[in-house]
């Protein structure tokens, strides 16, 4: 499901968590760990500036913090001209400056990963998580422990799992993985054939592509509605309050026209949301089925309008258009068949 950078996520941190396993010194640990990863990568690069700014700064992981926004903060592609944008090679260099300004220490390595932003839950539990191999279980601060005793059999929701659970599986797979990797389990003890760390192959995501402008449905030059279609500007309890234009009836249409190399028509999936036929310049590109929906808090839930509805890229420069037609028909679980729409992201190449 993810390819160059969000690739590089995971590779990163399963090699911090693998370095974490042999090594106490978390700059020793990060300089293993970015081995892993290709050097023309951005993600890499963005981990080599957070080595820079610790090394220029310290003790002020704030200016190291700024120096990164200014350079990356306006890179990615999926989350473009947003800002609410969680960036994955952005999120790596926060579980990274929890590491190095944390300086060994358990909570003060969390704090600054959870204060540095983006997906601020997952990079504190990334860094923690390190830390607490790192320190081994019965050293980590007894504050962060003390009610996992009360809910070690408690199931996650939407899982089967437990804690005790998840922990004797990750066992389980990580002795299957030494074994097969050349190492052996002998009276409990696990012995492991240490690998030199090697690059992965290099991915581009979106190459030559640059963020262009964003459209609203509010812009009439870029918008053709067809049919029975409504404006919809309902408060939530989130406070996100960008209006929507929503259709059900089989046969609405809208063509979104654009100057530019791609975009993306983006909106809602929802319980009620059917599908939708796309053509891009006249042609039949597929159908999309917008139903969605899980229990209210659970992913999904609320009134987000970033969902991508459809999306399409490397076009010839020039004049295009998307083109969604409701076909009146939906999931057998969904309640109705609208389509609802927000905006659009138009994207360029980049002027080499």
């Amino acid at each position: 499901m993810n390819y160059g950078d969000g690739v590089y996520g995971g590779m990163f941190v399963s090699a911090l968590y693998a370095a974490a396993y042999f090594e106490t010194d978390v700059k020793k640990i990060f300089d293993k760990a970015v081995k892993s990863l290709p050097p023309e990568s951005d993600y890499y690069k963005i981990l080599m500036d957070v080595k820079a700014g610790y090394k220029r700064n310290p003790s002020d992981w704030k200016k190291t913090w700024h120096e990164l926004n200014n350079k990356w903060g306006d890179t990615d592609i999926c989350c473009a001209l947003s800002d609410f944008n969680i960036d994955a090679k952005m999120n790596g260099a926060y579980i990274a400056m929890g590491l190095l300004y944390g300086e060994g220490d358990f909570k003060k390595s969390m704090e600054i990963s959870t204060r540095c932003g983006g997906d601020s839950d997952c990079n504190p539990s990334n860094c923690s998580g390190v830390m607490g191999i790192i320190l081994g279980y019965d050293r980590i601060p007894a504050e962060w422990t003390r009610y996992i005793d009360d809910i070690s059999d408690s199931t996650f929701i939407y899982t089967n799992y437990s804690f005790n659970k998840a922990v004797e599986r990750t066992l389980h797979y990580a002795k299957e993985l030494i074994i097969k990797n050349g190492g052996r389990i002998e009276d409990g003890i696990c012995y492991i054939k240490i690998q030199k760390p090697k690059a992965a192959k290099y991915e581009k995501s979106f190459p030559n592509m640059k963020p262009k402008f964003k459209v609203t449905i509010e812009d009439e030059n870029c918008w053709k509605w067809k049919g029975n279609w409504k404006v919809i500007k309902e408060p939530i309890e989130w406070g996100y309050k960008e209006p929507q234009m929503q259709a059900s009836e089989k046969g609405s249409e809208v063509d979104f026209t654009f100057e530019g190399t791609g975009a993306v028509v983006m909106g809602r999936f929802d319980k009620d949301c059917g599908k939708a036929d796309v053509y891009v310049d006249g042609e039949f590109v597929r159908t999309i089925d917008n139903y969605y929906y899980v229990m209210k808090w659970g992913a999904g839930d609320g009134w987000l309008n970033g969902a991508h509805l459809f999306h399409v890229i490397n076009l010839d420069q020039g004049s295009h258009t998307i083109k969604m037609i409701i076909n009146g028909e939906k999931n057998e679980k969904s309640s109705g068949t609208k389509l609802k729409i927000a905006r659009a992201i138009v994207y360029d190449q980049i002027n080499k």
